[in-house]
């Protein structure tokens, strides 16, 4: 840690506030408050502990976009099962793509999730039409009947 910027004890804080949430530093890395740094890491597997622990925060999950209406989501999922009933918060940097949030299909259990990619050869299209294949799928999920 540095000099006692304020991104340092940003950071502090967001560290205790993860503990709280039972999330293990080991599962991540965190070097400046933006997550923007090419040092900052985390796994899909860690982001969906997060969302979880967040799940029943109503100022948190009306603060995400939602599919096919609002924010990073407004132009995704018109017209497909996932309209209305995704809601995510979006990530890119040169050569990363993530979806991550929650889901409420029709005829199944509400769904956390995390899609992730990261050096992909792929075309930023092609990554993206991936990433919506996969949320299509976890918004059309039903239960089984035996």
């Amino acid at each position: 840690m540095g000099t006692g910027y304020s991104s340092d004890r940003g950071l502090i804080v967001l560290r205790q506030q993860l503990m709280k949430m039972g999330i293990a530093p080991e599962t991540y890395q965190l070097v400046d408050g933006s997550g923007l740094a090419r040092l900052d890491w985390v796994s899909a597997g860690t982001l969906v502990q997060v969302l979880q622990a967040m799940a029943d925060n109503s100022t948190f999950r009306n603060s995400l976009p939602i599919a096919g209406q609002s924010g990073s989501l407004t132009g995704r999922f018109k017209n497909t099962p996932a309209q209305t009933i995704l809601s995510a918060k979006t990530g890119f940097l040169t050569g990363a793509v993530g979806l991550s949030g929650y889901v409420d299909p029709k005829e199944f259990s509400p769904i956390v999730f995390s899609i992730l990619l990261n050096n992909s050869t792929q075309p930023l299209s092609a990554q993206l039409k991936a990433v919506d294949a996969i949320a299509i799928r976890l918004a059309n999920l039903k239960e089984c009947k035996l």
